[in-house]
């Protein structure tokens, strides 16, 4: 008699447990967010009283209008066209897997952003939020995306939106 009610009760358990675990996406983005966030607040940065004598490959400040803007330069490549990438570029994140930036660029685009993905030699995939036609008006279209942005966490970027510009000297 006791053995089936302590049966049921051990199912009943189990299954409490296992529904309780399930992973869902918002837990898991919210989660990452945050180890990011600490991440790149214990990072040293590199950069600081060093203009632009910054190690190669890493971004380099620039002064457009009074704004600074963050300008990488390197060979890049559309993940989902055959065009070519945009003279400028304002990417809002960087990740190595591609379904995190896929999934970064969908949210972007239910904002209205008219965003799109380019992918460097190393393999790191950018979540472009923009191509505007000129440095000055990418450094406009940052200074607005993080105003309607403020508790972005730019992943992979060094400290907001970074203009990405394949090959081109400034």
């Amino acid at each position: 008699m006791k053995k089936p009610i302590l049966n049921a009760l051990s199912l009943l358990l189990l299954v409490c447990l296992l529904a309780g675990c399930k992973p869902s996406e918002k837990n898991y983005r919210a989660a990452y967010e945050v180890a990011v966030a600490k991440r790149q607040s214990e990072a040293p940065d590199l950069s600081a009283g060093l203009g632009d004598a910054v190690r190669d490959g890493a971004p380099k400040r620039h002064e457009v209008g009074g704004k600074t803007v963050w300008v990488l330069t390197e060979p890049l490549s559309c993940v989902d066209s055959q065009g070519a990438p945009e003279p400028w570029n304002v990417a809002v994140a960087a990740y190595k897997m591609n379904a995190n930036a896929r999934s970064h660029a969908e949210r972007l685009q239910g904002e209205g952003y008219e965003s799109s993905l380019l992918k460097n030699s190393d393999g790191m995939i950018y979540v472009v939020a923009a191509s505007p036609e000129s440095l000055a008006a990418a450094a406009e279209f940052i200074e607005n995306f993080k105003a309607k942005h403020p508790d972005t966490v730019y992943v992979g970027l060094p400290e907001g939106p970074t203009v990405i510009s394949p090959g081109r000297r400034h």
